[in-house]
């Protein structure tokens, strides 16, 4: 469910909760857009807005005007650091500010001093009523007075080339940050600089994605443009290759995500539009245990902070899909497509859930430069087409009913003309029995199919609207609706007060009775409709993102040209 959304100033491609406690609330966007000319820049921002998950709010509070940015990531929780927002961008520079002046805690922390004081040696590490509408300055919204800033605490060029993805190993010590040459730098911050550590050219394209193990820090996995997935060790200098594996994914390696609850499990997503999950437990040969198509480049993967086993992921041309990890094949739990637009960035609130047990999800995407805030509810029915496709039944069934009342009416017609020896009263008769018959089936197709359409549009309205108020979808919300609608058309129904009120009775009782089989059996298939649909969809199609094209950065720059 939508409950808000607002305008960036650029193309919206990554978004971050913050981690820390007392500013779970904080929810970063960055943008990356191009603008034309003699010397084209390459500009962005970071935007913060405050997100209530209790009251609905969604409110920009700071922005922070940079460079093009490819990716953010909050710093993690795993030491005293308090919440620091790291930062690469298409300038080659990487930039770390500290979050000011709006935590929820008495005394907040001293994120600088924090930082520095640790030892920062690399071998020791073991969708609402309200939205924010912004076009240009202006800002549309409540008046929530967060007023918290970003502070850059420092920004250094590492490399001559884009960086395009960061991550922050678990004790917040150390980045490791995918360059557009293929090289994969790691570095930390000393004495308020940024200092590099280790660099090595681990792919021949692109590296898209570089991951710490956060059961195992020194290891790096690096996926890339060249199809390839790669496992590093730290420990020696240059980084050791534990693995790679360069038959599996079709198309390049987008994303990279190890599991929080299983140091066994890895996840990969690819341009080729399958999340995969491998098995680590022989380091030096992964197995690909399973996969799940999910109709789009997989661009983004994101777990659940609570819930073992639930992914959030970004599908490029395919919107975003909640996937379910268990034994057995991954299944998609529940796609959002309500973004028209390249699906880029997602992620999970990490405050408590919101009633009814659903979970704040932000999400962006890139050309129509929208932010989103959603619930998670699973199940429920665009009630539009639903109900265009009652009318066009309804009339069906109206006009077939019609069609099939004017037999008899037909036969005295027959009877008429054998009786009648005159030409011309044979074809009056004839010509007067057509028309009355036209007439007959029309009104009942258009009877029917208003009948029937409004039904539809009553009992799937009132099905979201019963998802919208309870915070959740389940059977008794169709339950629900269905003994409602029922009823409400047995009271419209003619005839007198005594018999208006036996149908009601009789409308509720008989549409709660139908309904419920119905609405488990409803849920249960759009549950498996939601994966059957994506992997119905043929390799060929895949056409829009593919790898081995040259920098994806050109490939985006070609279509805002466009």
């Amino acid at each position: 469910m939508d409950v808000a959304h607002c305008y960036l100033e650029g193309n919206a491609d990554a978004v971050e909760f913050c981690l820390h406690d007392g500013y779970q609330h904080v929810l970063a966007a960055s943008t990356y857009t191009l603008k034309e000319g003699e010397q084209p820049i390459r500009a962005g921002s970071i935007s913060l807005f405050d997100v209530n998950a209790e009251k609905g709010n969604l409110e920009l509070f700071h922005r922070e005007h940079t460079a093009g940015i490819f990716d953010i990531k909050w710093s993690t929780v795993g030491s005293n650091v308090g919440p620091l927002l790291a930062q690469a961008d298409a300038d080659g520079y990487l930039r770390i500010y500290s979050l000011e002046g709006c935590c929820n805690e008495e005394k907040p922390r001293d994120y600088l001093n924090s930082w520095e004081n640790k030892n920062h040696s690399l071998h020791s590490l073991t969708f609402m009523s309200l939205c924010c509408l912004i076009h240009g300055n202006q800002l549309q919204g409540s008046n929530y007075g967060v007023g918290g800033f970003l502070n850059e605490v420092c920004g250094e060029k590492i490399s001559s080339s884009m960086c395009l993805f960061l991550d922050w190993n678990p004790t917040a010590t150390s980045i490791s940050v995918g360059l557009s040459d293929g090289s994969v730098s790691i570095t930390t911050l000393a004495e308020s600089k940024i200092e590099k550590l280790q660099e090595w050219k681990a792919h021949d394209f692109e590296l898209w994605t570089s991951c710490f193990d956060i059961h195992q820090p020194q290891l790096v996995y690096t996926g890339s443009d060249d199809c390839k997935f790669k496992c590093w060790d730290m420990r020696d200098n240059p980084s050791r290759m534990v693995f790679q594996n360069s038959k599996v994914h079709k198309m390049g390696v987008c994303c990279i995500a190890k599991s929080p609850t299983d140091p066994n499990t890895i996840l990969t997503g690819s341009y080729d539009e399958y999340l995969r999950v491998w098995d680590l437990r022989c380091i030096s040969r992964p197995v690909n245990e399973t996969s799940v198509c999910l109709g789009g480049g997989v661009w983004r993967i994101k777990h659940h902070p609570f819930v073992s086993g639930l992914v959030l992921a970004a599908c490029m041309h395919n919107g975003f899909a909640i996937v379910k990890i268990g034994d057995e094949k991954p299944e998609v739990f529940e796609a959002y497509g309500q973004h028209g637009s390249l699906a880029y960035g997602a992620d999970w609130q990490r405050a408590k859930l919101l009633p009814g047990g659903s979970t704040i999800v932000a999400t962006c995407s890139f050309y129509d430069r929208l932010l989103r805030r959603t619930e998670r509810l699973a199940g429920t029915v665009n009630w539009g087409t639903a109900t265009v496709i009652g009318v066009f039944a309804g009339m069906l069934y109206g006009g077939s009913k019609e069609a099939a009342a004017s037999v008899s009416k037909d036969a005295e017609v027959m009877l008429k003309l054998g009786s009648t020896p005159d030409k011309r009263e044979q074809y009056r008769l004839m010509r007067d029995a057509m028309e009355k018959r036209f007439i007959r089936v029309t009104r009942g197709s258009i009877v029917g199919g208003i009948r029937l359409g409004m039904f539809t549009a009553g009992f799937y309205g009132l099905q979201n609207l019963l998802a919208e108020k309870r915070g959740v979808h389940d059977v008794f919300n169709v339950v629900g609706a269905g003994s409602a609608t029922a009823a409400a058309f047995g009271l419209i129904m003619p005839g007198s007060l005594q018999w208006r009120a036996r149908n009601v009775v009789l409308g509720s009782v008989l549409g709660a009775a139908i309904c419920f089989p119905l609405g488990w059996i409803h849920l249960k298939l759009v549950e498996k409709a939601n994966e059957g649909n994506m992997a119905a969809k043929s390799s060929g199609e895949i056409g829009e993102a593919k790898s081995g094209l040259g920098a994806a950065i050109d490939r985006l720059e070609e279509n805002l040209n466009k």
